[in-house]
């Protein structure tokens, strides 16, 4: 639910840095710690320091697999 997640501003030079990618995996490490999600098509959005964002790289691995995992 995009229009529910806070706003964050951030310098144009860190923004690739922390910038959420169609397939990267973020999992909580605070509040509901484990929970993980699967980010399909995002807004231009980054992560918070309250998530672990994985980023598979190797195009072998089923990316939903890796998040039900």
């Amino acid at each position: 639910m995009w229009n529910e997640v806070p706003y964050a501003s951030i310098s144009e030079d860190r923004i690739m840095k922390y910038k959420l990618n169609h397939h990267d995996l973020l999992f909580a490490r605070t509040g509901s710690v484990g929970l993980s999600k699967l980010i399909e098509n995002p807004t231009d959005s980054i992560f918070a320091s309250y998530l672990i964002r994985v980023r598979v790289i190797n195009e072998d691995i089923n990316k939903t697999f890796m998040s039900y995992y």
